[in-house]
């Protein structure tokens, strides 16, 4: 059957213009695109929450936290292994994410394997923006929440804080 010439436009008149979609938010997948802040309140919150499951988990397993050497059971050392593959899974999918939020290839992310590299990889994406709107890896990512700009500020500001107290511990003369 043909379709009626006169028949009311079915074409979408939205299109194109200033009130554009936006990503959804795919925590452990790859696909999509995630701004700067999200990026670091991220990784920040992920990263704190492996070390407090790691430390929960050794707690609950019994062994000190002064060694790592006090595994007793390959089952002991498989549960400690969960939190680090949830940390390296999200984390590997968060930098996909961020590399294609700067219209890049996710297969950039084989660079984290590098020495030295990936210190530098990490500090780029921390501060290159995105591509404005679309790109090649879809629709930008939402804006901002403020729980999200507090959280990366405060990683930022703990960082810093971490940092120069490192500094001070080495420089300051000892008694």
């Amino acid at each position: 059957m043909s379709e009626n010439p006169y028949a009311v436009p079915q074409s979408n008149l939205t299109a194109g213009s200033k009130e554009e979609d936006y990503s959804e938010i795919r925590f452990f997948s790859s696909k999509g695109r995630i701004g700067r802040l999200r990026y670091i309140s991220y990784v920040s919150i992920l990263t704190l929450l492996c070390i407090v499951m790691g430390f929960v988990l050794m707690a609950f397993l019994g062994m000190r936290i002064e060694s790592y050497t006090s595994v007793r059971h390959l089952s002991d050392f498989i549960m400690l292994l969960i939190p680090l593959i949830i940390f390296l899974f999200s984390f590997l999918a968060l930098n996909i994410q961020r590399l294609h939020d700067a219209n890049r290839s996710g297969w950039l992310v084989l660079l984290l394997l590098v020495p030295v590299l990936n210190v530098i990889i990490i500090i780029v994406l921390m501060g290159t923006p995105g591509t404005e709107g679309r790109n090649d890896f879809g629709p930008p990512p939402p804006p901002n929440t403020l729980l999200v700009k507090v959280s990366s500020v405060l990683f930022i500001l703990f960082w810093i804080l971490g940092q120069t107290s490192r500094l001070m511990e080495h420089t300051l003369p000892v008694n």
